[in-house]
């Protein structure tokens, strides 16, 4: 989202214009709480699209609290992007604070109940406002909260801003989470993308096996069930790299207590001679 016109090098320590456009070093930006983990895939395909095409929109950061630098708000693919490509650093950012996000809110809420959303653009409205909605200082940077938990934070305020129902409000945080960034952006212009409940379906699969259906999708199959079926019936064998892509999706999804469960697990079926410790 394009906040100022002027462009120029952002300092932790500098004064700073809210919504101006800055240029800032990755290392001096915090990526703070997530609703959504990383797809790490997506995250190297931007970033050869920015290598070629340049960065098209800025990310959004707010100030660091007490510790100078910057944290994000929004943005976190192509800052992960910047930060995996020597030459995408500086990137892009505009600082936001409590006020200007309340003002971006409320221009989000306007629009969402003027315009008849996709579901799957309904979704990634709503993740925009809650992460404008941890700008404020009593947001802090997500200590204690468990995965489960993230989606429902701010719900109850969004869905009095948009007319929603906060159980409607969880459920779309909660699809946004789950639906791989690369395949929300294969699905955008599809059919699919029309279709809550076939995103749901979608959404409740591995991310390798998301974007496997995606592409079923793009090349013709009228829906998530069916898509399945051809996978089922074509038998397709999961390579090593999709195995531990799935596994590594299903390890970020957990929480703390699961991430130590599942480690102690692993860890006694470990070769002899390598440990896991610490857990």
């Amino acid at each position: 989202m394009m906040i100022g016109k002027a462009t120029r090098w952002a300092t932790a320590c500098g004064a700073i214009a809210d919504g101006e456009v800055l240029l800032v070093p990755v290392d001096a930006i915090g990526m703070g709480r997530r609703l959504r983990p990383l797809d790490a895939g997506w995250a190297v395909a931007l970033g050869h699209t920015m290598l070629a095409e340049g960065q098209r929109a800025p990310i959004v950061l707010r100030r660091g609290h007490g510790r100078g630098g910057f944290r994000l708000v929004s943005g976190a693919h192509r800052l992960a992007a910047a930060r995996a490509f020597a030459g995408l650093s500086p990137v892009k950012g505009t600082v936001v604070d409590p006020q200007r996000a309340e003002t971006l809110l409320e221009k989000i809420a306007t629009e969402f109940r003027r315009m008849e959303v996709p579901p799957i653009d309904r979704a990634a409205l709503i993740a925009d406002m809650r992460d404008l909605l941890d700008t404020g200082d009593c947001a802090g940077d997500g200590a204690g909260l468990s995965e489960d938990r993230l989606p429902r934070l701010h719900a109850d305020r969004i869905a009095e801003m948009i007319g929603l129902s906060v159980s409607e409000v969880e459920r779309f945080l909660m699809l946004h989470r789950r639906l791989a960034a690369r395949v929300a952006e294969m699905l955008r212009e599809h059919g699919a993308a029309q279709s809550e409940a076939q995103l749901h379906d979608l959404s409740r699969l591995a991310w390798s096996i998301q974007e496997q259906i995606a592409y079923l999708l793009l090349d013709g199959a009228r829906s998530v069930s069916e898509a399945r079926a051809t996978l089922q019936d074509r038998a397709i064998a999961i390579s090593p790299v999709q195995q531990m892509d799935e596994f590594l999706a299903a390890f970020e999804r957990m929480d703390a207590d699961d991430k130590r469960r599942a480690l102690f697990q692993l860890a006694r079926r470990l070769p002899e001679g390598m440990a896991i410790t610490g857990i």
